[in-house]
């Protein structure tokens, strides 16, 4: 039921970003972007 999941490599990525996002200097936007993970899922 429900939508595919994005493959969990890309999720991994992005959740990587976002922690690290004081020192990268991404916004939410910018990782979703980049990674085709959606902001709910971040």
């Amino acid at each position: 039921m429900g939508r595919k999941g994005k493959d969990e490599k890309d999720v991994k990525k992005a959740l990587k970003l976002y922690d690290e996002r004081e020192s990268n200097g991404l916004s939410v936007n910018d990782i979703a972007k980049m990674t085709s993970v959606p902001l709910f899922t971040l």
